[in-house]
């Protein structure tokens, strides 16, 4: 990473304020890492003009989301038929730790898993009771969690959606929500 680092800032110093080409960024990469063996071998053709994905393939650690996404499936098949079931051995520690990105991906895959049968509202009141989605500040959780919530038609959060919708300015928040709450017997 830091010899990539320091090649990247090398290669804006030398070319700010010009034009820039494919063919310039080649030039300029291979002279720089002039002494190392591998750069020799790189296929700039395949890179440059073949179609598709790069031909590398990155292995990612999704440990972090693979735990979101298995919260999220255990929420989702303990009531399938949406009728209420709880999930046996939830706790407030299933997202001790995890940063709002995870608690939103949870909910994101959540939302995912119940397009087709929205979650129950005494689900969604179990998650407020859990994992205290009712009293973060954080937009992106709290619009993530009212969108589950207006899906199963659960009234104890619509202060809480109205309020977001009076007080949060931003689109990327507003639409979706307005849109699932226009979906739902609430919002008629």
């Amino acid at each position: 990473h830091e010899a990539f680092d320091a090649f990247f800032r090398a290669y804006l110093k030398e070319y700010q304020f010009k034009t820039v080409t494919s063919e310039g960024f080649r030039e300029f990469f291979m002279k720089y890492f002039h002494d190392n063996p591998a750069v020799q071998q790189v296929d700039w053709d395949t890179w440059y003009y073949a179609p598709g994905n790069p031909p590398v393939t990155h292995s990612y650690d999704t440990s972090l989301s693979e735990q979101a996404y298995a919260l999220a499936m255990k929420w989702h098949t303990a009531d399938v038929m949406g009728i209420g079931r709880a999930p046996d051995g939830v706790s407030k520690k299933d997202i001790e730790g995890w940063s709002s990105d995870q608690i939103v991906a949870f909910l994101e895959k959540l939302g995912q898993y119940r397009s087709a049968q929205p979650m129950h509202a005494d689900n969604t009141r179990r998650l407020v009771e859990l994992y205290g989605l009712l009293d973060t500040k954080n937009a992106e959780i709290r619009s993530a969690f009212f969108k589950l919530a207006l899906a199963a038609e659960d009234q104890t959060v619509l202060p809480h959606v109205l309020d977001m919708l009076a007080t949060q300015g931003r689109m990327k928040y507003l639409r979706p929500l307005f849109r699932a709450l226009f979906k739902s017997k609430m919002g008629k």
